[in-house]
């Protein structure tokens, strides 16, 4: 995790000032996606700038008959009604001059459990899945300037595989019509390739690239993230800095997360939380929730 030391104000002030400004921008310019849930109180937390992300085995380990099951996360695999029917489109590959059709690809499930996610939809997807009864409208900018403060501009990937601490960006969709690019030096993609079976969902992730010491270690102590802010047209150094803390642990079916809360410093801008929708009463009569402060 990033340490708590302040950002240099004269090397950094142009970096810190591009993130403020895209929070400050007006509500109307800037992108929503959508997140739903059961619980009101986890919508309320998450309203107010506490987002949870969830470990990516819970994708390949829940067991429901809602649609939200894929076992080829973080990987590439072609379903038999599509490779038993149109084998000739199958990708090639090669191996050491030798040449093969390739029906999928995987990672081992420990590999995959350093991913934690923070899956949303964009708009125009359809009616939440199963009992996600309440919509919270999320603002896309917030995951850049997470981006911006989590992979920093000197070094922003953790290996040569091209893997991010932190990376988002919307669900590439596959079939055997439509391959996804190779990406052998960018391997912070794998997170985002489903297939398109799961097209309707229209999904937008964030995502946390965490080893399972630094997992522990985030669990034990939690971690702070400080940077000196900058007003975005004079360059002014703000009265206060951007402080994130981030929390890890289970949750009551034993699910590994990850919390960054940035709700001290959306209350330092004056940002207002989340819209809260309630799903039960649609349309016009749709109710707004409030998002309490905790």
């Amino acid at each position: 995790m990033p340490t708590n030391e302040p950002t240099d104000p004269e090397k950094n002030g142009e970096a810190e000032a591009r993130p403020l400004a895209a929070l400050a921008s007006p509500a109307a310019e800037r992108e929503l996606v959508y997140r739903y849930l059961s619980d009101l109180t986890v919508a309320q937390s998450i309203a107010r700038g506490v987002l949870r992300f969830y470990e990516l085995t819970k994708y390949l380990k829940m067991e429901d008959s809602l649609g939200r099951r894929d076992d080829a996360e973080c990987a590439v695999s072609f379903p038999e009604e599509e490779y038993r029917t149109q084998p000739e489109k199958l990708p090639v590959a090669s191996f050491k001059g030798i040449q093969f059709h390739c029906i999928s690809t995987g990672v081992d499930q420990e590999y995959v459990s350093q991913y934690f996610v923070l899956c949303t939809s964009t708009p125009g997807a359809n009616r939440a899945i199963g009992d996600g009864r309440y919509r919270v409208e999320l603002h896309r900018d917030q995951f850049d300037l997470l981006s911006q403060l989590l992979n920093p501009s000197t070094k922003p990937y953790l290996d040569q595989d091209g893997r991010k601490l932190f990376s988002h960006g919307p669900v590439e969709y596959y079939d055997i019509d439509h391959h996804p690019a190779p990406i052998p030096k960018d391997r912070w993609k794998e997170v985002f390739l489903k297939h398109r079976t799961f097209a309707h969902q229209r999904e937008y992730r964030a995502a946390l690239f965490l080893s399972k010491q630094t997992f522990d270690r985030t669990r034990e102590g939690g971690a702070e993230i400080r940077r000196a802010v900058h007003h975005p047209e004079t360059r002014e150094r703000m009265p206060f800095d951007l402080v994130f803390s981030v929390r890890a642990g289970l949750d009551h079916d034993g699910w590994r997360y990850v919390e960054i809360d940035t709700s001290a410093f959306r209350e330092h801008l004056g940002l207002d939380p989340a819209v809260i929708v309630d799903l039960d009463q649609s349309g016009d009569d749709a109710a707004l929730v409030e998002a309490k402060h905790g």
